[in-house]
């Protein structure tokens, strides 16, 4: 169990074009949906978006990590009023606070009412964009062991059931990053988005509406709590600041993909083009790296998904 996922982390962020990720059932994604298909599932697990440290690299990623000339959109989108979910217009998300304490260094941590309150700042200030109306809401902090993904690897989440939204599932051990991300993925990865869909009799993914995007289920969010986190830079090179990296994952869970490419060069070093840190979903984030607003690409790609919402 503990190397389901390492393939679809690792292997299938390899992909070129206007998506981040290619489906994992292209890399032989024998493991989770696999696993899926026998419980009778009707999701799938289709893809994840990850972020790195910039000071880091990831071997594992061969070559190009990914890259996105398109129009910053994922492949998976909510339907409007969908039966198969909450049945409403909503986006709404909940937060795991069993596993909201955030290591912030040499012993010491981020209580769980700070981080929850951390996440929801992130959650408010995606809302805030003015080009749509979608409402975000706030399902609650519960203190609860959420999180499908968790199941699926045997590392938690409680019996397995799965949120018809945006779970925030907390801050999670090294193990679970290199679980999914194969080796250094723990030493790596900030955090991490996945997404499942809807799918047909057939096992196919599902698009009731006709949109051209698969029906997202749901999505989760995972943060890895081998590194030592913050509110703000206070803590300079030594942390990385909550909202920032939370801003980027939340990103992802409504539909938004990575801006720019990043990859390693034959000496190994990261190399992330476009250079500007100032995008939220550039997917390499810095440990001097704030979160000071959304910016034209940010903005931008929310707007292309949200702004008809809910005709479509």
């Amino acid at each position: 169990m503990k190397r389901l996922l390492s393939s679809i982390v690792g292997i299938s962020l390899l992909a070129t074009g206007a998506q981040s990720v290619v489906a994992a059932e292209q890399y032989g994604d024998i493991g989770v949906n696999a696993k899926l298909e026998e419980m009778g599932a009707n999701v799938r697990l289709a893809y994840a978006e990850f972020s790195v440290a910039k000071e880091g690299g990831y071997s594992t990623m061969k070559t190009v990590f990914f890259k996105d000339v398109g129009n910053k959109q994922l492949g998976s989108h909510w339907v409007p009023g969908d039966p198969r979910g909450q049945g409403v217009t909503d986006v709404f998300y909940v937060t795991d606070t069993v596993d909201g304490l955030a290591n912030c260094g040499d012993g010491c941590t981020i209580d769980s009412v700070t981080t929850t309150s951390q996440i929801n700042q992130g959650m408010a200030e995606w809302d805030a964009i003015g080009c749509t109306s979608l409402p975000i809401v706030n399902a609650g902090a519960l203190g609860m062991d959420l999180g499908y993904v968790q199941f699926l690897v045997g590392t938690g989440g409680g019996s397995g059931s799965y949120f018809p939204g945006v779970t925030h599932g907390g801050w999670l051990p090294w193990e679970f990053f290199e679980a999914i991300g194969g080796p250094g993925g723990g030493n790596n990865i900030l955090g991490v988005t996945f997404t499942f869909n809807w799918i047909n009799a057939d096992g196919s993914p599902s698009d009731v509406n006709g949109d051209g995007k698969a029906d997202t289920a749901f999505r989760e969010i995972y943060m890895n709590n081998n590194f030592a986190w913050e509110i703000g830079n206070d803590m300079g090179s030594d942390a990385y600041d909550i909202v920032a990296v939370m801003n980027h994952e939340q990103g992802h869970s409504l539909s938004q993909g990575h801006f720019g490419e990043i990859s390693l060069n034959p000496k190994g070093k990261l190399i992330i083009s476009p250079k500007n840190g100032d995008n939220v979903m550039l997917a390499a984030i810095g440990s001097n790296q704030v979160f000071e607003g959304f910016h034209g690409s940010d903005e931008g790609g929310h707007c292309s998904i949200w702004a008809t919402w809910p005709l479509k």
